[in-house]
């Protein structure tokens, strides 16, 4: 009379919130093994969702797999997603973090039409999705013990609230799904009793940097358990932007610039954190490429400072991963489908097993990070050279990191290695190895990218085209930061992009060529960029000037400086 058909998978997903010696634990395990999640929030892909196609929904849940994530967060300001979704999700291995359909508003759960209006929408959603072998977490809401502050006055509203996320809810999960985690809301803490954002308990929406203007290096400073929301904006593609605006004389201040951005001061704040590491560019196109580099090195620094801590911290997930609109967001692919310096970089500092140093003042202390479950024995490379690529100083050592752990391997201090060498005119290369080969690299200047003395390289490229494969290689006599290469009617994402290429060395990137194109044309319509081809305007000190501006947001000081500097 009737059937149905599932792709199911046989797995045990658990959330571990046993005590510890800092607080309460926020760990998922996956078949007994704990694992750090890496990913982002997932919102809906388009504001008129079925605009979103199969083959666009699988490029999206594909290139997260590239990047090396294992988790997206299914935010719960968006909608419940199409069975296409977790299917996509089972297929590539990431898991999801599914929020139910309740963020940063108070709701009438004491109202009872209201209320059975919820239990049929629950009911039907849980027993849609719970035999997806991706379905990591029920998640009650986001961001409403946060902000539930706001409207605690109304005793009714507030106390239905908390009662319906932290005793109600997980009942009515229960009855459909006795397999699925639960948890209250993010952030959370477990408890009505303890405040959400505790970063000894539950999981944290960290904003002091970005929405506090904290400096980048303030997550040292927030040894969160698991964050489930922090991030950096950064401007879209000139190619999204071109889909909203012809203006020939851009900037970020123009109308069709704010327009699309819908996060208090978003554009002044890109520019305090742009020039916390880079110099005031002159040019618009140059402001696409600084904002997604300081973006790109924000969610790498946090996550890299969060995975060297492994066991205190369990997850990090950035907001947010995909837009729904052409805006100026947090997002790492924008509307057009394109890859910010995020995405690109992602798929490097998420590696299962990878070296990590963080550049201190005086020294850098070099880790290694080993998410396998089972012990890591290698060998680590470093050499500090010249921009040119001559060898400063070196040294091997031997690597041994515990199962799903990391470790300080080595400390150098710049005083030891640069013997007689300025550290502005230095970098650090870092390969990490085993028997196969390099398994992760790293490159890190020992200055801020605006005072190291870089020099502009000469970078010659050669191409070379097999059916619908392009292989283009790139030679640079001196040392060349971040290099962007851009190709006129090639719309999908490159193997890599954004990229150090060292002194006298090569690299060669990947890429698929449209049918329609001539090897002729695609040549003509390649562009290489790097941090040197930024034209500057104002000086250092002008540079300081706004940023303090910024920071104190004295709004007519700012206006003054933007005036006479900008």
């Amino acid at each position: 009379m009737d059937t149905w058909e599932k792709k199911i998978g046989l797995r045990t997903v658990e959330l571990d919130t046993s005590p510890d010696k800092w607080g309460h634990n926020f760990k998922f395990r996956v078949n007994g093994v704990p694992i750090f999640a890496k990913g982002a929030d997932w919102i809906p892909s388009d504001s008129f969702v079925t605009r979103t196609s199969a083959e666009e929904l699988e490029f999206y849940i594909s290139s997260a797999k590239e990047a090396n994530m294992n988790m997206l967060r299914v935010w719960g300001g968006g909608y419940y997603e199409s069975d296409l979704f977790y299917d996509l999700c089972d297929k590539y291995g990431i898991l999801v973090w599914q929020d139910f359909g309740f963020s940063c508003l108070p709701y009438p759960f004491h109202e009872e039409e209201f209320f059975e209006n919820v239990r049929q929408e629950v009911a039907d959603n849980v027993r849609r999705l719970r035999h997806h072998a991706s379905l990591a977490l029920w998640c009650g809401n986001n961001e409403i013990e946060l902000v539930s502050g706001l409207w605690k006055k109304n005793k009714k509203l507030y106390q239905a609230e908390l009662g319906f996320f932290h005793n109600v809810l997980p009942g009515w999960v229960e009855q459909a799904d006795t397999v699925t985690p639960y948890w209250p809301g993010s952030p959370d803490s477990g408890t009505t009793d303890s405040k959400p954002n505790d970063l000894n308990n539950g999981d944290t929406h960290l904003w002091q940097v970005w929405h506090g203007m904290l400096p980048i290096k303030a997550f040292r400073k927030l040894p969160t358990r698991f964050c489930s929301g922090f991030g950096m904006e950064s401007l879209p593609s000139m190619q999204t932007i071109r889909s909203f605006t012809d203006d020939s004389d851009l900037d970020i201040f123009k109308p069709a610039l704010l327009a699309h951005q819908k996060s208090g001061g978003g554009n002044r704040k890109m520019l305090f954190y742009l020039l916390s590491k880079y110099r005031n560019p002159a040019a618009f196109e140059d402001f696409i490429y600084l904002s997604q580099l300081i973006q790109a090195e924000t969610v790498r620094y946090a996550t890299e400072q969060w995975r060297r801590n492994m066991g205190r911290c369990n997850g990090a997930l950035y907001w947010q991963y995909n837009d729904c609109w052409p805006a100026v967001s947090w997002a790492g692919i924008d509307y057009g489908k394109q890859f910010k310096a995020v995405q690109y970089r992602a798929k490097y500092f998420n590696q299962m097993c990878c070296v990590s140093a963080e550049i201190l003042n005086r020294r850098a202390d070099i880790y290694v990070i080993n998410e396998y479950p089972s012990a890591f024995t290698g060998t680590l490379k470093w050499e500090l050279v010249d921009f040119h690529g001559n060898t400063i100083d070196s040294a091997e050592e031997k690597v041994n990191v515990q199962e799903n752990g990391a470790g300080k391997i080595k400390s150098l201090s710049y005083k030891n290695i640069l013997h007689g060498h300025k550290k502005n005119k230095a970098a650090l290369i870092l390969n990490l190895m085993d028997e196969t080969g390099i398994l992760s690299k790293q490159t890190c200047l020992l200055v801020p990218d605006k005072k190291a003395a870089l020099e502009k390289p000469d970078i010659q490229s050669s191409l070379t085209v097999k059916g619908n494969t392009a292989v283009l290689t790139l030679k640079t006599d001196v040392f060349a930061r971040y290099v962007y290469v851009d190709i006129d009617g090639v719309a999908a994402p490159l193997s890599d992009n954004y990229f150090d290429i060292e002194g006298g060395k090569s690299y060669c990137v990947t890429f698929t060529v449209p049918d329609d194109m001539s090897e002729n044309v695609l040549k003509q319509g390649i562009r290489v960029h790097s941090l040197t081809d930024v034209k500057v305007k104002g000086s250092l000190l002008n540079d300081k000037r706004l940023r303090l501006a910024m920071r104190l947001n004295r709004q007519n000081f700012f206006s003054w400086l933007k005036i006479k500097f900008l």
